[in-house]
């Protein structure tokens, strides 16, 4: 072998070498590192409850890649989505990072003095900690006009739901985040996400906590209550702690939180 053949030999093993590198530093500096990072692929199609908007095909891309995962566009229209994902979890997770997640703090009322309770479930007392029973029975009456307000229902502990009566518009919106952090929380053990406030948002609740002390206030998340806290102290500092329900991945939580724009409801129709 001659030496020109050697010297050509060495720069070609060199140049391998080298873009091999490239890459592994490209997958670990530039690529996002989340907990959708994975090695499934799939397609997945979501149907619209009612419409998707210009930008929501966009804005969940654009999610699945904050937490990720590697996503594209199959089609998208105002009835339905069509997801490429690629690198990633599992559908359940990316169904999970692709809902709405519209989220609210709201104060709790006591239900108007001509709401009808379900059969079985009495008057609560006045009180602002909603009325509790069986999910079955509060089900369909929280989604009739008999509540006679805007209600949320929360699943609690024992398996059992308490219906809430909420004041409109909300204290705080998704609006008013700008962060959301994962802690640990040193009593369960469990992973629980912080929500950092924007100084208008801080400020608002400074005020609403300080007026509201020993009154109940709802974190809802998609319709759903979450938590139902009573107010013990003035909350100052903006920041609002979110205690998750056992089933929420808080990382996935907080990455979502993380990223900008809201996304019309849906339902899952199809994955291939």
């Amino acid at each position: 072998m001659s030496a020109r053949v050697r010297v050509a030999l060495i720069l070609g093993i060199v140049l391998v070498c080298t873009s091999v590198l490239a890459y592994a530093v490209f997958r670990v500096v530039v690529v996002p590192r989340g907990p959708l990072r994975g090695r499934a692929a799939f397609e997945l199609t979501l149907a619209a409850v009612d419409r998707f908007e210009e930008n929501d095909a966009r804005t969940m891309v654009t999610r699945l890649e904050a937490l990720g995962a590697r996503a594209s566009i199959v089609s998208a229209d105002a009835a339905r989505v069509v997801l490429r994902v690629e690198e990633t979890t599992t559908p359940e997770a990316v169904q999970r990072a692709l809902r709405p997640l519209r989220l609210a703090v709201h104060q709790l009322v006591t239900f108007p003095a001509t709401t009808t309770f379900p059969d079985g479930i009495a008057r609560p007392e006045p009180s602002r900690a909603g009325v509790s029973g069986p999910c079955e029975a509060l089900r369909p009456w929280v989604a009739s006009e008999a509540p006679g307000c805007h209600v949320a229902l929360e699943t609690l502990d024992d398996g059992t739901c308490a219906a809430h009566c909420l004041v409109d518009p909300p204290v705080l919106t998704r609006a008013n985040l700008v962060d959301a952090e994962v802690i640990d929380d040193p009593m369960t053990g469990r992973k629980n996400v912080s929500l950092v406030l924007d100084a208008r948002g801080a400020s608002a609740f400074e005020a609403f906590t300080s007026a509201h002390v020993g009154e109940h206030v709802a974190v809802v998340v998609d319709d759903v209550v979450w938590m139902a806290p009573r107010i013990q102290e003035r909350i100052p500092g903006g920041r609002l702690w979110l205690l998750l329900p056992g089933d929420e991945d808080a990382e996935i939580l907080a990455g979502v939180l993380r990223t900008a724009g809201e996304i019309a409801p849906w339902t899952f129709e199809v994955l291939r």
